[in-house]
């Protein structure tokens, strides 16, 4: 289901949920949260801790990446319950465009070149032991994994090449979302590193 270019965003009542967490009715159900385009999070109820009083929700994107939030009833008030909730939302459009930048073709010509390079560091090794005459098993598996490992920076290529385009692939749903929410602060870090999409590698997905 998509629900268009506007997005939306609904009430749920915290106050009647904690009130009414053993119901078992409620425990079948789930609540939408915030919907754009695509990009649906609903909220539905997961556990309960009686030695300490609190409640586990189970946020989910399209009913698949999920992350969980905890209210003590004790000490926390629904206006905290809600920063949770909205700080869960927000992490879960992360780690979904995370994984989209993974599946791009600029990522994984990164990781095709990684699986080379590290053929050619184990080669080096092998031919060191091999010259050095180590015949030892255990002792040139041990030297080769430290040579490649040690060699091998892709690792941190990677992981840069992700997040130089953070907030870049999904830009436009984190404005709406925190528009949405009032969340100044995340729109604040969304924009600052926005930059507009293929300035540095290309990125075709």
């Amino acid at each position: 289901m998509e629900y268009g270019v506007v997005p939306k965003i609904w009430k749920v009542d915290y106050d009647f949920l904690i009130s009414n967490y053993l119901d078992k009715s409620l425990w079948k159900k789930s609540w939408n949260l915030f919907a754009y385009k695509e990009h649906i999070f609903t909220l539905s109820l997961a556990s309960i801790d009686l030695t300490d009083d609190s409640i586990g929700f189970r946020i989910k994107k399209n009913g698949e990446l999920s992350e969980s939030v905890w209210f003590y009833t004790r000490n926390e008030n629904i206006k905290f319950l809600k920063r949770k909730i909205n700080g869960a939302i927000f992490h879960l459009i992360e780690e979904y465009e995370e994984n989209e930048i993974r599946c791009t073709n600029g990522y994984e010509k990164l990781e095709s070149e990684q699986k080379e390079a590290r053929k050619i560091y184990k080669q080096e090794a092998i031919n060191y032991l091999d010259e050095e005459k180590i015949n030892d098993d255990e002792i040139r598996q041990l030297y080769i994994n430290h040579y490649v490992d040690k060699r091998d920076n892709y690792c941190i290529k990677k992981q840069q090449y992700v997040d130089y385009y953070k907030y870049n692939l999904y830009h436009e749903v984190y404005v709406e979302f925190c528009k949405a929410t009032n969340d100044e602060s995340r729109l604040h870090t969304v924009e600052r590193n926005y930059h507009g999409g293929k300035c540095k590698t290309e990125m075709e997905i």
